[in-house]
C-alpha cells in the first residue's frame, strides 16, 4: 500500500498530510506532543495497515516543523477546526478520530462540538482527566476569564470546576488568530487565560469537563500509556467518564504499539 504526502493549504493553516487507500469511513490520526508533527513517519506499516481498510490520514498540527499559520497559541478548538478542515479537504464527511496524547483531547473536542462527524475513536495514552486540588490563582484567572469572554459577546461561557471554557465550531474566526478587532497581543492574553488548561505544576491534562466527556456517546478504545502523564490509570478514568468506551493496556505505553495492536484497532473500526 503506497503512501504518499500532500501539501494542505486550510483556512487557517498551511501543512502537510500523509494519507493512503480509499474509501469511507476513513480514518485521521492527530499527532500529541507541543509541535504535533506527525508521529508515523518512520512506521510507515502502522499507517498502511488503515490504508488497508479504507482511506487514512494523518498530518502536522499548526506548530510542527514545516506547517505555517496565523499568530495563535495552542488549544483545543484550534487544533479542533484545523482537525476538521483536514477532514474536509479530503472529502470526509464523517471520519474515525484517532489521537495520541494531546491528539486525543483534539479528537474528543470535535466529538462533543460536530458528533455527525465522527464514526468511532480511538484515543491512544491520553492524559489525566480534570485537575487535582483547587487554586485560588486559578479560580479568579477562569472567573476572569468569563468576565472578559462576555464582554466580547461570546454566549455560553462555562465556568466548571475543572474547566476554563469551550466553544462551537461556528466560531471559527477564533482559529484565524483573531477576535473581532482585538490586536494580536490582546488575542494572545485571551488565549493565555482562556486555553491555558495545565495546573501550575505544569502536569497535562485532557482539558475538557468531566460534564462534556459524558455526554461523547461513540464507540472508542482507550489504549493506555506507561508513563507518570499518560498513565494505565489516566486512560482508566476516562474509559469511565466515557459512555461506550473500552480500556485497552499496551504494554509499554507508546513504545509497546505493534503492528498487532494497530490490527487490532482496524478491526474495531470495521466492526
Amino acid at each position: 500500500m503506497e503512501l504518499k504526502t500532500k501539501k494542505l493549504s486550510l483556512p487557517h493553516l498551511v501543512t502537510e498530510a500523509i494519507y493512503g487507500g480509499q474509501g469511507h469511513p476513513g480514518t485521521v490520526l492527530t499527532s500529541g506532543g507541543l509541535d504535533g508533527e506527525y508521529a508515523w513517519r518512520d512506521k510507515p506499516e502502522f499507517a498502511e495497515v488503515f490504508a488497508s481498510k479504507a482511506l487514512f490520514v494523518g498530518w502536522d498540527r499548526r506548530f510542527a516543523p514545516g506547517s505555517s499559520g496565523p499568530f495563535s497559541m495552542q488549544s483545543l478548538e484550534t487544533n479542533a477546526f484545523d482537525l476538521m478542515h483536514v477532514m474536509d479537504a479530503f472529502g470526509m464527511e464523517r471520519a474515525n478520530l484517532m489521537g495520541s496524547s494531546y491528539g486525543a483531547s483534539t479528537s474528543l473536542t470535535v466529538a462533543y462540538w460536530s458528533p455527525e462527524r465522527v464514526n468511532k475513536l480511538v484515543l491512544l495514552h491520553p492524559a489525566r482527566v480534570g485537575y487535582s486540588g483547587e487554586d485560588a490563582g486559578r479560580t479568579g484567572r477562569m472567573e476572569r476569564t468569563r468576565t472578559l469572554l462576555e464582554k466580547l459577546g461570546v454566549a455560553g461561557a462555562l465556568r466548571e470546576k475543572d474547566f476554563v471554557y469551550s466553544f462551537p465550531p461556528e466560531r471559527d474566526d477564533f482559529a484565524g488568530g483573531c477576535v473581532g478587532d482585538m490586536d494580536p497581543e490582546e488575542f494572545v492574553l485571551l488565549l493565555r487565560e482562556t486555553f491555558n488548561r495545565m495546573p501550575h505544576r505544569g502536569c497535562p491534562v485532557i482539558g475538557m469537563p468531566t460534564s462534556m466527556l459524558r455526554r461523547i456517546e461513540h464507540e472508542a478504545i482507550v489504549l493506555s500509556g506507561s508513563d507518570s502523564v499518560h498513565s494505565p490509570e489516566a486512560a482508566q478514568s476516562l474509559v469511565d467518564l466515557l459512555p461506550n468506551a473500552r480500556f485497552v493496556q499496551t504494554p509499554g505505553g507508546e513504545d509497546g504499539l505493534t503492528i498487532e495492536v494497530m490490527e487490532e484497532i482496524a478491526e474495531f473500526l470495521q466492526e
